[in-house]
């Protein structure tokens, strides 16, 4: 193979890792493997470019050239938006969203996020499933169902968290019915402990307290038989479950 093709190749390779490694848009790696030189040069120029100019950028940011003289630390959000203002890509903008998120900024996160959802970043999934859930959490159930329902439409992307949210936005609307099926096929599908910590409750909010009371006993039954680490990956559900579960034992005698 001549050394260009090999070259050619390498890029592509690169490239298309590196778009599903940073969960980029699917359409940058049909457009890599459609239209190799010109779809890499757009790749690394739009994605790869500036990741390495923000990397840069924030080594020199944190340098310190009179190490004797303090400096306050600016907080994580404000590092943030200085790499939004160094180079406006989606990869920074989405990283932006995930701290205001994390912080409870939930309004300007959505905000973000929607930003991101443009060209090649339409159909993210990635940044959609966050949008919803951002959404949810300030009670914007429309942005979060429209969301989880293009989502779903495009992909199986954690499947198991996706209908769960479905499950508790029609719940929080008031559409019992609707999110008590949902609900039940994520059980049955799924049966993961965060799955039947949330419908138990839901079953509480129904006031359904012995079905309830029956699903938090079967998350102490099903975490004895787990392994530690998936115990482990479980405990903040677990001890929530098992919290619970002496609650409304003694509402229910009462």
């Amino acid at each position: 193979m001549p050394i260009f093709g090999m070259l050619e190749l390498a890029a592509q390779v690169y490239c298309v890792l590196h778009c599903i490694r940073q969960r980029k848009s699917s359409w940058w790696i049909l457009f890599i493997l459609l239209v190799p030189i010109i779809g890499c040069i757009a790749y690394l120029t739009v994605e790869v470019w500036p990741e390495i100019q923000v990397q840069r950028h924030d080594r020199a940011g944190t340098a310190n050239a009179n190490p004797l003289r303090y400096r306050a630390t600016p907080s994580k959000v404000s590092q943030l938006r200085e790499s939004v203002d160094f180079s406006n890509s989606v990869t920074n903008r989405e990283n932006l969203a995930d701290e205001l998120a994390r912080q409870g900024e939930y309004v300007e996160a959505i905000s973000v996020y929607q930003s991101c959802l443009k060209g090649f970043s339409e159909n993210d999934v990635g940044i959609l499933y966050k949008l919803a859930e951002a959404a949810f959490a300030c009670k914007e159930y429309t942005t979060s169902l429209d969301a989880l329902h293009k989502v779903r439409a495009l992909s199986d992307y954690r499947n198991s968290k996706v209908r769960l949210l479905l499950a508790r936005n029609y719940a929080a609307q008031g559409h019992t019915e609707k999110a008590g099926q949902i609900f039940q096929q994520a059980i049955e599908k799924h049966g993961d402990i965060e799955t039947h910590y949330r419908y138990a409750e839901f079953l509480y909010e129904q006031q359904e307290f012995a079905q309830a009371l029956e699903t938090l006993a079967e998350i102490k039954l099903s975490a004895a038989q787990q392994p530690a680490h998936v115990r482990k990956l479980n405990s903040e559900w677990i001890k929530r479950a098992q919290k619970a579960q002496k609650v409304l034992q003694k509402e229910m005698v009462a």
